[in-house]
């Protein structure tokens, strides 16, 4: 064999491991990528799964905001709809 031959089969291989190697980092790259996104999408379904036990526990429908009564008269604030019945406070009729 010639040193030309030597050579260019050197380059060759030395050009297909680089080849190698950057198709090897993409694909770490791409791994990481997609491990990033399912981490973000298991984050939020397990925020919403939280958010819908704790309206489950308060006896709530999921996903609706709870309505606040507040008495006129004295300022107490209540968490659920209380109107047309009276404040404990102050006994002013809640509206």
């Amino acid at each position: 064999m010639s040193f030309q031959a030597i050579t260019g089969l050197m380059v060759v291989a030395s050009l297909a491991f680089v080849g190698f190697f950057i198709y090897f980092v993409f694909k770490q790259l791409q791994f990481v990528i997609q491990a990033i996104n399912l981490y973000k999408k298991m984050v939020t379904r397990q925020d919403t799964m939280i958010m819908l036990l704790k309206d489950i526990r308060k006896g709530g429908n999921p996903g609706k905001q709870p309505t606040v009564t507040v008495c006129k008269n004295c300022g107490k604030r209540y968490d659920e709809d209380l109107r047309g019945q009276f404040c404990e406070e102050c006994g002013t009729k809640l509206s």
